[in-house]
């Protein structure tokens, strides 16, 4: 039984022990504050349940208990912890209604650590807890230190920390993070032949974060606006429709834009007309009717 793997020895208040194992490790650094919260919080359920079994989630119910905007997102964040061994996690089955079952773990290097005062006290100039250097990575007692650590900073961790921390630890920006709508607009305010951006409403800011959630904007919208003026406009003429940043932040505009839906300069090896503007000049469809006519059969 799946039940069977769960351990059943686990003693009162274990719970506040492995989130201050949790802190003293900075594993945070290590597997993402979304997996420390997920891992943390999954513990002090499995207190309030006096440990006797899993903690049962489908990830639609888990995600937003836990502060994930995707179940994608919780996901990766789950399969962190899991590596790592914070987490211990089996799937569930939907066609048969069944939850994932969670529970916690300690990674066994970690076993031993002890738990006493985690302060400031307890940190060296380097930013490293001194009860760690007590055990090697094996998680034996070998009291072995490879330096001082009242503060010369000399020797090494006796645990390895990650170089080069970031928040997702393969160091990509989530999205949305690398850039702010205030930079958005920015960029759109210095294109050639847009509708300038004044106003940084909730609406728009809503489109940019779902824009900038489909790897296809996020990706290609600045090699996007690099392609204006787009001719189909005409925006040479004084009266022309000058694209606005609502119609650049509808879905697919990037990728039309890429594709050449809206540059006719070739117009297709034709003789280049100046069509008449028509009366739905100042409405965004004006490019796709316009698209329309020139590719209709003659």
């Amino acid at each position: 039984m799946i039940d069977s793997a769960y351990p059943r020895d686990r003693p009162k208040f274990f719970a506040h022990r492995y989130c201050r194992l949790l802190a003293k490790t900075c594993a945070a650094q290590d597997i993402g504050h979304l997996a420390w919260v997920l891992c943390a919080t999954i513990a002090h359920l499995e207190d309030a349940c006096h440990y006797k079994k899993p903690i049962e989630f489908f990830t639609g119910q888990l995600a937003p208990i836990v502060g994930a905007q995707t179940w994608k997102t919780l996901d990766a964040a789950r399969d962190r912890a899991v590596a790592a061994g914070w987490l211990c996690y089996v799937p569930g089955n939907k066609g048969l209604r069944q939850a994932g079952r969670y529970w916690v773990t300690i990674p066994k290097e970690f076993e031993q650590m002890p738990d006493g005062d985690c302060s400031h006290s307890q940190y060296a100039a380097t930013g490293d807890w001194q009860g760690k250097s007590q055990y090697a990575a094996t998680g034996d007692r070998s009291g072995d230190r490879s330096g001082d650590r009242s503060g010369d900073r000399s020797g090494e961790h006796s645990y390895p920390t990650p170089k080069n921390p970031s928040p997702t630890p393969d160091g990509r920006k989530r999205p949305g993070e690398e850039t702010g709508f205030s930079k958005f607009q920015e960029k759109w305010n210095a294109t050639p032949g847009v509708r300038k951006c004044l106003a940084d409403n909730a609406t728009r800011k809503k489109a940019f974060k779902t824009r900038m959630g489909e790897t296809a904007f996020r990706d290609h919208w600045r090699e996007a606006l690099s392609r204006f003026p787009l001719r189909c406009f005409d925006s040479d003429r004084d009266d022309a429709w000058r694209p606005d940043v609502d119609w650049f932040l509808r879905p697919n505009t990037v990728t039309a834009i890429l594709e050449g839906k809206y540059d006719w300069t070739k117009n297709n090896g034709q003789p280049k007309e100046s069509p008449s503007k028509p009366s739905s000049a100042t409405m965004p469809e004006y490019a796709d009717e316009m698209l329309t006519k020139r590719t209709q059969p003659k």
